[in-house]
């Protein structure tokens, strides 16, 4: 409560995994509010980034308000939707980045799912362009749902490490594949990522070295596919 801006869950600090590959954009989309960490935090570090929100529920936007101060300001518009709806009627190409973290009171899997969710998110991105996604990793739905996003993508998107309660951040993109070009040292690639880690350490106090593996398998590995086709 004395930091309201520092994200404490694991699964809320791997939602941020984005910036390790994506400049910070002048505008963002998050489907789901939550407890608003993810907005305090960005609404803290990164003031020149107005966010758009999407919350289905009013309670749940009260509550923020309530107990945590998560308010809309100049930066920061709350609208209530349900996500489905508001990502079928968004402009296309329009949102550099949508964090989308869609589950309900029992957390059984994502509310909002299937191809034709995930085929509306691609839409509404910019290219280049980045959709991060809360899963479960050990849920039934994590399998459709990976397959879903790697087909309304046409691409397999990138997965990190789980976190301790079982959530899985998947970053799919739009525009260029995300990899590293072959071209260069071998150590290129791992040099880069640690410095990128380290910088978003300093600036935002995000534990971004555990990043650094996953990430730069998935550039390694997309940049041998483009290779080899």
């Amino acid at each position: 409560m004395k930091q309201p801006h520092q994200l404490v869950l694991d699964y809320t600090q791997d939602m941020m995994a984005w910036l390790m590959l994506l400049e910070a954009p002048d505008r963002l989309l998050q489907l789901g509010l939550g407890a608003g960490s993810c907005a305090r935090f960005l609404a803290h570090y990164l003031p020149e980034t107005n966010q758009t929100i999407v919350e289905l529920h009013q309670e749940v936007i009260l509550a923020n308000a309530i107990m945590f101060g998560t308010r809309p300001d100049n930066s920061l518009a709350i609208v209530k939707s349900d996500a489905k709806d508001f990502m079928s009627g968004s402009k296309a190409s329009f949102w550099p980045v949508i964090m989308v973290d869609l589950y309900d009171a029992e957390a059984r899997g994502p509310v909002c799912e299937g191809v034709e969710f995930y085929k509306s998110c691609y839409r509404a991105l910019a290219a280049p362009g980045l959709m991060v996604l809360n899963l479960f990793g050990s849920h039934p739905s994590w399998k459709p749902n990976f397959q879903a996003i790697s087909d309304a993508f046409d691409r397999q998107p990138l997965v990190l490490k789980p976190g301790n309660a079982g959530n899985v951040i998947v970053i799919a993109s739009k525009g260029p594949a995300l990899s590293w070009t072959s071209a260069g040292s071998k150590g290129a690639c791992a040099r880069y990522l640690r410095e990128r880690a380290n910088l978003l350490k300093n600036l935002f106090k995000l534990p971004s070295n555990r990043w650094i593996d996953p990430i730069e398998k998935y550039l390694r590995r997309s940049a041998l596919s483009q290779d080899r086709d």
